[in-house]
């Protein structure tokens, strides 16, 4: 019996990560793409020179944020190396706590820069 692997990513996502399961597993995959989320961006209003930084915890809040502000000299902090790695193809200067929520917080602390802080998520978190 063919295995089957029910992917339930936003769907612009699920076609690449089926491409690369069947390029890792070979073709006797069966996939089934059921997205149960789509990204959707908000409109953002434009960042003024009183932010000390932004808070990335995704490559969508980078995608976001690109999207809508042409701004890439503010200080960025990332939660991981994926997210840092995406606002650094987009021309933004990033620290990456190459890790958890709670490293970014502790991260963010241990900096000298004094915010405020704008923190660029979707509406469905891991943690708060």
């Amino acid at each position: 019996m063919m295995p089957t692997l029910l992917i339930t990513r936003p769907e612009h996502l699920a076609y690449d990560f089926a491409d690369k399961v069947r390029m890792r597993l070979g073709c006797g995959v069966d996939v089934v793409i059921s997205p149960l989320i789509a990204i959707e961006y908000c409109d953002i209003p434009p960042i003024d020179d009183a932010v000390g930084g932004l808070i990335l915890t995704s490559r969508h809040g980078v995608a976001a944020y690109v999207a809508q502000n042409t701004r890439r000299d503010i200080p960025c902090f990332a939660v991981g190396d994926a997210t840092a790695n995406a606002a650094r193809e987009q021309g933004m200067t990033v620290e990456s706590a190459q890790g958890t929520a709670e490293d970014l917080v502790d991260l963010i602390l241990a900096s000298e820069n004094a915010g405020p802080f704008v923190h660029f998520r979707g509406e469905h978190i891991a943690v708060d």
